[in-house]
């Protein structure tokens, strides 16, 4: 007769069946942490890290790029510019073409705000990296309301924000942003990138709009500037922003910060959207925050209608954006011969 089993060896398999499932879970919850961390550093979809052999993407977090630039170049550059990605095509190096001693950088932002401006501006000030002479591109996409939650493409370094640099690097390690990701490595494999980032003075290229257009010049002059009805809401524009733009313009002021204000012109097809009556009153909106050196060229009714000078209905081309830039530092108090005073 076989001695009864004790309890112990009865429960003993079930122990090391419960041990061997509780490491493969583990096991399976590290690979989970894991992946998101590999695509977010490795690839770096938002070029935060810098450790990827891939290079810079098109989906790169300029608010970063161009703060970490300018504070390690704190003292080289004496004309900054900032705007939206509107003035972001703007090449600063017509504002040394076009002023003497003058060396120029483009600190505009994607999806920008008179908010991060400010915010941007203050921190600069404090680091001794905020120039003089300050060129501001103002259009109506300054003050279009925002998605609650942006991805990490438009985020403010955290000592601009004020928010805990550990959880902005923990958020920026760990928030998967797998199709940023993807689209990083397959523009890596083209021949011509959509877009080109000029890490060095700020501003940013559209390679494959350009290379487009010169191919099928008469398909873009039929495609790029459709007419369209209104559709922009009356709640679209955030209150706020406009009482960040004259924040700004103070900050500024109490900086001893000469400022040439550019109201940029925007195409037909986003005035018809507005609506004439909205557009106008926007664009006076925008004028009564600022004061001082305003070259208001919203407009310019050649320029709005003509469809050689855009690549879409919001965004000018490269030459249009020059254009606009020398014709505004032309027309400008601040850079006139009589008070210029740059070394």
């Amino acid at each position: 007769m076989k001695a009864p089993v004790s309890f112990e060896e009865v429960r003993q398999p079930d122990v090391r069946a419960w041990r061997m499932w509780n490491r493969m879970v583990l096991a399976a919850l590290g690979v989970a942490c894991a992946i998101p961390i590999c695509v977010n550093v490795l690839i770096d979809p938002y070029d935060l890290f810098r450790v990827s052999p891939i290079g810079i993407g098109p989906s790169l977090n300029q608010r970063v790029q161009h703060i970490r630039h300018l504070e390690s170049n704190a003292g080289r550059f004496n004309v900054l510019l900032m705007g939206t990605s509107v003035m972001g095509l703007a090449d600063p190096r017509v504002v040394d073409e076009e002023v003497p001693g003058a060396s120029a950088y483009n600190m505009s932002f994607f999806v920008a705000s008179p908010t991060d401006m400010l915010r941007a501006s203050e921190y600069l000030a404090t680091r001794g990296a905020l120039p003089k002479r300050v060129v501001v591109g103002l259009d109506t996409f300054l003050f279009v309301r925002r998605d609650a939650s942006l991805p990490k493409q438009f985020a403010l370094p955290a000592e601009v924000s004020g928010e805990s640099k550990v959880a902005w690097w923990t958020d920026a390690a760990y928030t998967t942003s797998i199709t940023t990701a993807v689209s990083k490595l397959v523009e890596s494999s083209r021949e011509v990138p959509a877009i080109v980032y000029d890490l060095d003075r700020g501003n940013y290229s559209l390679p494959r709009s350009d290379a487009a257009i010169r191919l099928n010049p008469t398909a873009h002059a039929e495609g790029v500037l459709k007419p369209t009805t209104p559709v922009v809401p009356k709640d679209l524009l955030v209150e706020s922003e406009f009482d960040a733009l004259r924040q700004l313009r103070e900050f500024f002021a109490s900086r001893n910060v000469q400022v040439l204000w550019i109201i940029e012109p925007n195409s037909v097809v986003i005035r018809n959207a507005y609506g004439e009556q909205n557009y106008r009153a926007t664009m006076s909106r925008i004028r009564a925050q600022i004061s001082g050196d305003i070259v208001d060229l919203s407009d310019t009714s050649g320029f709005q209608a003509d469809p050689a000078y855009w690549y879409d209905m919001k965004h000018p081309t490269a030459q249009a954006s020059r254009t606009v830039l020398a014709t505004a530092v032309r027309q400008s108090t601040t850079f006139s011969a009589e008070r210029l005073a740059l070394k």
